[in-house]
Parts: structure tokens; sequence; C-alpha cells
């Protein structure tokens, strides 16, 4: 007679290896959800410069992009919901089709001299709005590729970094795709490529053969059978202290290239936090011990993060700030892996989608928030002032990494680790 398998103690035993990440989502599966992550990542770019470039405003840019956030947190958790009940096939199409005919419209008015500020705000809201939600509908199928395997507490976690390293480098190519198109084209011809690529990959997610069906009420007994927001919530906040850092720190480095004529780097430097994000990703949180919780992560490299965005301000000549970018990213992708793991293991598998699109949007408010401020920091006060809001940002996260660890002591620990 066989037992069942320990828990891994070592970090040999505790890592799994892409292969197995290959095996249980597929190559086409991880392709397309990669290939889709793109147009959102130079939405958010190509907005700001599309938008100061017309206007001659960053405050004006940030505006924009911090509109299509709002929309996105307002409506996106219930595009998840919505794909919780009637599956994700149906509802990502949908999405996909009506945010390619609404940023046409947005285009077309910019571009024929539309002054009207608020009323562009409106549009951009409602973009935001119909945002596919590639990020948090692909984690919650790895949730539910994993769920028969014997080994699923090891694997959503490297799912999860997986995912956090795709989405980072997706936000890295993003923004240098963008900021060389604009720079060497127009900031229009940019918008036009994240539409077209929306359109073609956004759908192509939608209807791949791991689209999660409708959820019903399938049970799982290793897991809450509701969601206790009380529980969720500092992982929110988390998230969107992520999003903070990455909003101030784009709007900033744009800023300051600009400022040097040399607006073409933006994409590259700003690139190097996702670069970070991604190794780390690759080469640390995978790797961690099991008995390195996951709210503990949260609290530490929250921490180190506010930390280390001090350099941000150290030096303004381009590679120093790149190395201080790159350092950033190492911090903030334990943070949102770390964030995503221990969302998936507090809600059933009928709120999954609703719930990681909770996180996502989060993440996309802290963006929008920091790319606002930081653009009326960068037109009122001064770039440095932009460029101090990640240190803020680290902080609060280490204290929502803390509250979620108070918070953890009152949980059983996950079926498979019990003894």
């Amino acid at each position: 007679m066989t037992s069942a398998p320990a828990a891994p103690t070592t970090p040999d035993e505790a890592h799994v290896p892409l292969r197995r990440l290959v095996a249980v989502g597929g190559t086409s599966f991880m392709v397309i959800a990669f290939l889709a992550r793109f147009p959102l990542a130079m939405l958010q770019l190509g907005t700001l410069l599309h938008a100061n470039a017309r206007f001659d405003s960053f405050s004006i840019g940030g505006l924009m992009v911090a509109s299509m956030g709002i929309g996105g947190a307002v409506v996106g958790p219930l595009a998840g919901r919505l794909a919780d009940r009637h599956g994700q096939r149906r509802i990502g199409v949908a999405l996909a089709v009506v945010q390619a005919a609404l940023l046409t419209g947005y285009l077309i008015a910019v571009e024929s001299g539309v002054q009207l500020v608020p009323l562009l705000a409106v549009a951009a809201f409602c973009i935001g709005a119909a945002n596919p939600q590639i990020g948090p509908l692909s984690r919650t199928r790895w949730a539910s590729m994993a769920r028969p395997h014997p080994n699923r507490n090891r694997i959503v976690p490297a799912a999860m970094a997986y995912e956090a390293v795709a989405d980072e480098v997706s936000f890295v190519l993003g923004p240098v795709a963008v900021s060389l198109i604009a720079g060497l084209i127009d900031p229009a011809v940019a918008m036009v490529a994240a539409l077209v690529s929306g359109l073609v990959f956004q759908v192509a997610f939608a209807v791949h053969h791991t689209a999660v069906g409708p959820a019903g009420h399938q049970v799982d007994p290793g897991r809450p059978q509701s969601v206790n927001w009380l529980h969720v919530l500092p992982l929110v906040t988390a998230v969107a202290s992520v999003g903070l850092v990455f909003g101030s720190t784009q709007t900033g480095v744009a800023a300051w290239f600009d400022g040097q004529g040399q607006g073409s780097l933006t994409g590259l430097v700003y690139g190097c936090t996702g670069a970070g994000s991604a190794v780390a990703g690759l080469l640390v949180v995978n790797r961690l011990p099991e008995r390195f919780r996951l709210p503990v992560r949260i609290l530490v490299f929250g921490a180190g993060l506010g930390i280390l965005a001090l350099l941000l301000n150290a030096s303004r000549d381009p590679i120093p700030l790149a190395l201080a970018c790159f350092a950033l990213g190492l911090m903030v992708a334990p943070i949102l892996i770390s964030s995503y793991a221990a969302a998936e293991r507090l809600v059933p598998p009928r709120a999954a989608a609703m719930v990681m699109t909770v996180l996502a949007m989060a993440t996309a408010v802290g963006v929008s928030l920091g790319v606002a401020g930081g653009g009326w920091l960068v037109d009122n006060v001064s770039i440095d002032a932009a460029l101090l809001v990640p240190t803020g940002a680290g902080l609060l996260a280490a204290l929502s990494g803390t509250v979620a660890t108070l918070q953890s002591r009152q949980l059983p620990p996950p079926p498979a680790l019990r003894r």
C-alpha cells in the first residue's frame, strides 16, 4: 500500500519546471494568452504619449489613462462574474469586439480635433470598461487545469509566477513598441497597432479550447465555499500598490526623457521594470521554500520595494535609471505572484474569475492613479516628486502583507500541506 506523497521540503522538490506547466496548459494556450496581453500593455503608454502629443499635456494624458483604468475597475469584476456564469468564450469575444469599436471612435475623435476633454475621458472610461481581462481569465484557466493534479498547490503558484512573467514581458515589449512607433512614425499609428492586435489576439484567446465554461455550482472540498472579502482586501491593496509603482514610474520616466528630447528611450528604460519582474518570476519566486509563506513574502518584498524605489531619484542618466527600474521589478513580481496565489487558495472555483479580475483591476486602478497623480506632480511640482510615489507604494504593500500575515494565522493550511 502506498501513502500520499509528502509535501516537498527542498527547493528542488518545490520547484515546478516550465515543461510541467507546458504539459498542463499546452503550448498553444501559453502563446495565445501571451500575445493577447500586448494590446493592454501598448494602450497605457500609447494613450499617454498620444494625448500628450495632441494636447501638449501629461496631465490630460494621465487623465485618459486613469479613465481607462477606472472603467476597467468599475466594470471588470462584473465581466469576471459574467465569465463565471456564462463562460469565458462568449464574454471574451463580445468584450474584444466592443473595445475595438470604442477605441476606433476615440481615435477618430482625437484625430479630428475634438477638444472636449471630459467627453474624451468618458470615452476612455468605456474603453477600459470593455477590457477583455486576459490576465485574470488566464489565471482562472490555470486554476481550472491544475485542479485534477495531486500537486496542485505547487502548480498553481508556479503558474501564477509564469503569468507574472508573461505580464511583465508584455509590459516590457509593449511600451518599447509603442515608444518606437510613436517616436519614429506617430503616436496615432501606435494606437492603431494596439487596436488591431487586440482584435486579433484577444478573440483568439477567447475562443481557445481552454476557455472555462459556466461555473454553475461546482464545489471544491479543498477550498472555501464563499468569498471572505475581509481576507481578500489586503491582497487587493498589495497589487494596487504595485500598480501605483508602475504608473508613477512610467510617468516620471516619460516626463524626464521628454524634457531631454529623448522620448524614444522611455519604453526601453521603463521596460526594465518589467524585465526585472520577469527575472524574479523565472528565477526566484518559484524556488522560494514553502515555509516562506505567501503573505510574509508580500510583507518582505513590499518593504524592499519601498527602499529600492529611492534609487529612482538618485540619478537622471539613462543607464542608472534603467538599473533602478530593474531593481524595482525584482521586488514587484513576488508581490503580484504571492497575492494571486494566495487569492486562489481563498476563493471557491465558482467565484475565481471574479476575484482574479478584482485583483487585476486593483492593479489597473493603481496604475491609473499612479499615472494621473504622477502627471499632476510632473506638471505642478517636479519630476522628483512623481518618482517618490513608488517609495510610499512599496510601504503600503508591506503594510498589506503584514495584515495578510496576521489574518493567515487564523486559517488552516491548504489541504495538500496538512499532516
